[in-house]
């Protein structure tokens, strides 16, 4: 199926796979099981006259927000050198191994995607920063999970 050629919005274009979404709703969702941060449901959905299943994760511990998690894009800003971008190597037991990814953390209750930031940042790094822009909300991976989150950059003076 051809995409259409799409709308930019602040440099980034959006663009459409031309399926009619209309009649598509969730009519159900029954938890199958709940841990401390995440559960699994079943849902049933619609699509045009047919129920559909779909299997699904999501957090339990949504911040009052609505935002679930902050991932920083911290930038050192050098006078004398290139910016450096500061990644972090941490185990995932989901992967069973070690990750290369940006410092990142649970938004906790009364926080904003910012100060969560700024917390994460400090805690899995040492360094500080100012806050320079935060994205809209994002989902990572829609197909299965409703986590969500947003991607604050920040800079850090080197």
């Amino acid at each position: 199926m051809e995409a259409s050629k799409g709308i930019e919005i602040d440099g980034v274009t959006l663009t459409s796979n031309n399926n009619d979404y209309t009649g598509k709703r969730t009519v159900s969702s029954v938890p199958v099981w709940q841990g401390k941060f995440a559960q699994v449901s079943r849902l049933q959905y619609m699509r045009n006259t047919q129920v559909r299943t779909w299997e699904a994760t999501g957090r339990v511990n949504r911040a009052a927000s609505g935002v679930d998690a902050a991932t920083c894009l911290a930038v050192i800003r050098y006078k004398e050198k290139p910016d450096h971008i500061i990644i972090v190597k941490q185990y995932r037991p989901p992967i069973e191994g070690v990750s290369i990814e940006f410092p990142a953390g649970l938004v906790d209750q009364g926080e904003t995607a910012e100060v969560a930031a700024l917390r994460e940042l400090k805690e899995e790094t040492g360094y500080t920063g100012v806050v320079k822009s935060v994205t809209p909300l994002l989902v990572a991976d829609p197909g299965l999970s409703s986590a969500n989150m947003k991607i604050v950059h920040i800079d850090v003076d080197g």
